[in-house]
């Protein structure tokens, strides 16, 4: 992969879970990207928790690609081809995020 075409972001948005943690919340829905195009994701924990933490799977296959602790984040490569969710293991907790990517 390259970095070459990536013209495109989303800008960083920001989930707060308030009251009810969340579960399977989409940030990254795949229909929306091209899958022969480069994107990037990224995911970021703004909490210091270092209990209280953010899951990150690939929809589909419910398939886990992490955690994200207090102050931690996640930049990957994405495909495009599968929608990317997040869920939180407590209440009051944030998500960060940002797709960047070629139009």
């Amino acid at each position: 992969g390259t970095t070459i075409g990536l013209d495109q972001t989303t800008g960083m948005a920001k989930i707060d879970c308030g009251g009810t943690a969340f579960s399977n919340k989409n940030i990254a829905l795949a229909s929306a990207y091209s899958g022969s195009k480069n994107h990037k994701l990224f995911v970021r924990n703004p909490g210091t928790s270092t209990t209280n933490y953010i899951t990150v799977v690939i929809a589909s296959g419910h398939s886990v690609i992490g955690r994200l602790y207090g102050g931690e984040f996640l930049l990957i490569p994405w495909s495009g081809d599968e929608d990317i969710d997040v869920s939180t293991s407590a209440t009051n907790m944030s998500v960060e995020y940002m797709i960047i990517s070629e139009a």
